[in-house]
């Protein structure tokens, strides 16, 4: 079946059912996975009239920074930590928003916020270390990915960046993995 027709069966759904916020929400992540971002943005925009809830919030922010709109996705991301500060989810994206427009020192604070609120957050701890790789925090970058390894041994990316940064940084006897 043709994609074009499927997203017309999709759209006259949408007419048809203007209350159906979850479709809603789900086509626009669907336009939004196919970069299709000004359908997702209009769909989000729409929906949000509609039910205003974290991960609408959170998934309009992503799109908002695919196309390069950092500043008002750092607004809604706002938006989205106000309604509940436990989501470390739009913590982390808007700590990568920040980081794409060169405020690292605020993407790391964002990215400590992440890591209080979940504890847990292999991601949070990995981005963390790229960002203080980037900065020349070496040891920062290595203790924080220690950590991301105790959080989670079965966790590959905190291994392989951890032997990156160890072999990038002349240390090939403490990067072989055991």
């Amino acid at each position: 079946e043709d994609i074009g027709s499927a997203i017309e069966a999709a759209l006259n759904y949408v007419q048809m059912h203007p209350e159906d916020v979850k479709f809603k929400h789900n086509l626009a992540l669907t336009y939004a996975k196919n970069g299709i971002y000004a359908r997702a943005l209009s769909l989000y925009t729409e929906l949000l009239t509609q039910d205003s809830n974290i991960a609408a919030l959170n998934n309009y922010a992503n799109v908002l920074c695919e196309v390069d709109e950092f500043r008002k996705a750092i607004h809604i991301f706002d938006e989205a930590i106000a309604a509940d500060v436990s989501i470390s989810t739009a913590l982390l994206n808007k700590a990568r928003c920040l980081e794409r427009i060169g405020k690292d020192e605020a993407a790391l604070r964002v990215i400590k916020q992440a890591i209080g609120v979940d504890n847990y957050d292999v991601k949070a701890r990995c981005l963390a270390a790229l960002l203080l790789k980037s900065q020349g925090k070496i040891k920062e970058a290595v203790r924080m990915l220690n950590q991301a390894t105790r959080v989670d041994p079965q966790a590959a990316e905190p291994l392989i960046l951890l032997s990156d940064v160890l072999i990038e940084n002349g240390s090939f006897e403490t990067a072989e993995v055991h």
